[in-house]
Formats: structure tokens, sequence, C-alpha cells
């Protein structure tokens, strides 16, 4: 009986709970609402976090879609003079670099400044979505360069024949199940891969290129997949500037025609911060080598130590 009671008693008070959150919410949404429309005319910067793989991922915060979004909410805000990417990420998927870098672009077709503050590593496909921005800043520590493609699969084939699996499959053309961790890869189908590999790397370096930080004749030297500190990256023309997140803000600002400190502006509604929040504190970082992240795919991506 007590047991129960005191389940009911729990039960009520979550409710309870979750109800004055929903109200609470629901006031501050408005509230936020109106102070936009009618008291707030101050112009600023946003900043955006992209952190992590770079992927396309509906659920997370840091994925493509959820960034998407927020750029383009940006975009119409007329309140919103410039933009600070804060980027802290080894790369990732091609595609979903490429939508980033896309979007950016639109970003600044619209008028807005964009500057990038470069954290821990911005290398490959985070390095792909900083050659966007008019100015790319990065702390004399922070990695980044790695520019180049990567397919990385495993081949499980000799713990296969070790263990007596055998794997069967029917396929309507030969290179239908072309990357298979079951078998070796033919030396047709590596050509197949590589020429993937040649098309992509061939994009990555045309947005290095014409972004005015990567010269043609330094293609050799500097896009062989190396990585860089922020200071020789500095020194190589890959990065504007050395500084950090509030120097990036600062040098928006100044970009944007906005005088004095900007405002940090946050475009976004009440509720999806506290839902960021939340997904932070409850969200372990995945494991950088589990197997379905590994492959196979094409990726801006630098994996050290990662097969």
């Amino acid at each position: 009986m007590k047991r129960e009671r005191f389940i009911l008693v729990s039960l009520l008070g979550f409710l309870l709970v979750s109800a004055v959150i929903g109200v609470w919410l629901i006031v501050n949404q408005h509230r936020e609402k109106v102070s936009t429309e009618i008291f707030e005319t101050k112009d600023g910067v946003a900043v955006v976090n992209i952190y992590g793989a770079i992927e396309v991922a509906s659920a997370s915060f840091y994925g493509t879609d959820c960034i998407i979004k927020r750029l383009k909410r940006i975009s119409d805000d007329k309140r919103i003079k410039a933009v600070v990417l804060r980027i802290n990420s080894p790369g990732g998927s091609v595609a979903a670099s490429q939508e980033i870098y896309r979007e950016i672009i639109n970003l600044k077709k619209k008028g807005k400044k964009v500057v990038v503050s470069i954290g821990d590593v911005a290398a490959s496909g985070g390095y792909y979505i900083a050659s966007a921005a008019d100015k790319i800043l990065a702390n004399d520590g922070s990695i980044t360069g790695s520019i180049g493609v990567i397919f990385s699969l495993p081949n499980l084939e000799g713990l296969m024949t070790k263990t007596g699996v055998k794997f069967i499959t029917i396929k309507s053309g030969k290179h239908k199940d072309i990357g298979s961790m079951m078998r070796g890869m033919t030396e047709e189908e590596k050509r197949i891969i590589q020429a993937l590999i040649d098309d992509a790397f061939s994009q990555f370096l045309n947005v290095a290129i014409a972004s005015g930080r990567l010269k043609a004749n330094d293609v050799e030297t500097l896009a062989d997949g190396r990585v860089f500190t922020g200071k020789q990256a500095a020194s190589l023309g890959l990065v504007d500037e050395i500084g950090g997140l509030y120097e990036a803000i600062a040098l928006a600002g100044r970009l944007a025609g906005i005088k004095g400190e900007p405002k940090i502006i946050d475009e976004r509604p009440s509720f999806e911060r506290i839902l960021e929040r939340f997904s932070d504190m409850t969200t372990n970082i995945k494991p950088q080598n589990r197997l379905e992240d590994i492959g196979p795919k094409l990726e801006y991506r630098w994996r050290p130590g990662i097969f």
C-alpha cells in the first residue's frame, strides 16, 4: 500500500513539475516574441556551434539538419548582421559538409558577415565549412587542415575464415556489394572507389582555392591530408588571424558595421535552448570507432589512429 502511494505521489509530482515547466515555456516564448517584435531593435551577432562529427542527423542539435535550420532562421532575422561559427569538429561526411557550406554561402548572399572561430580542431570537413567564411580565426594550438577525402572499412574475411563462418551474397551485378567487409576488394573495385575519392577531393580543392586561402601551386604540399596548428595555418594563409571566440565575435561586429561591443542574439525559442542543454547533459559523446560510424562512406574527415 505504501509503495503504491509513493508511486502515485511521485507521478503526481512529475505531472505538476511538467505542467509548471510547460506553462513557463509558453509564457517565456510569448514574452520573447513580444520583446523581439517591439523592444529589441539593436543589431547583433549570432553564434552557431558546430560540434563533433559533421553528419546528417536530425535528432542531434549539432547535426546538419538542425544547423541548417538555424542558419535559415538567422538569414531571415533582420537584427542579426553577422554570424560566428564556432567549429570544434574533425570533419565528417562529404554531403553533410557541403550542405552546411552552401547554407553559409546563402547567408552571405543575404548580406550577413560570417566569421569562423576554430576551437580545438576544425579539420577536413570542418575546414571545408570554414572556407565559406569571410574570416577564419584559430588559436595558436588549434588543429586544422587535413584537406582530403577518406573511405575506410574493415576487412573481416580472415576472421570469418578462421571461425568457419561463410557469408553468402546474391547480387544483381558484380559491383553491387562493393565495400563489403566480408571479402577483400578487387583491383577494379579499388579503382572505382579511388575515382569517387578523386572527384570528391577535386570538389574540396575547388572550394579551398576559391576562398583564396589555398593557392593552386600549394596543393601538393598543403592538401595532402596533413594537419597544421593554428599558428602554422596562419603563416601559410589557411587561417586569416589568430584569436579565440570573443575576438571572432568582435571581428564579426566590425565587419557588419556594428559600433561598440556587438550584442549576441540567440534567435532560437527558449524551449529549443533548454532541450539542447538537457541533451548535452544526458547524451554521452558517441565513440569515434564504432562500426556504423566508420563507414563505408566518403568523408572529409581527420581520422588519426583509426584503421
